[in-house]
């Protein structure tokens, strides 16, 4: 049975990502940008998380930190992400 949480966490919790969304196929992002995501669903695919169908496209670069991490280190790695790989 889970439980709600009665507290803040004890900790600061930050993250980042890159999210896109629109009509059209995620494969053709991942085209555009020339890198794979670390998610992504076309209109109709079950979303791993909710079980439920994704309404439009969706395409999603994550930091690959934990939320333990600074805003600005999650900011740079995907930076990073982005020039390493969109070249």
């Amino acid at each position: 049975v889970g439980h709600a949480m009665s507290e803040p966490p004890q900790t600061p919790r930050e993250y980042a990502y890159v999210s896109i969304t629109g009509p059209g196929l995620h494969q053709a992002i991942t085209g555009c940008l020339g890198f794979e995501p670390s998610e992504a669903g076309n209109v109709g695919d079950p979303n791993p998380k909710t079980g439920r169908p994704y309404r439009h496209l969706t395409w999603r670069m994550l930091s690959g930190l934990d939320d333990t991490h600074a805003m600005s280190e999650h900011i740079s790695s995907l930076l990073l992400t982005f020039g390493q790989r969109s070249r």
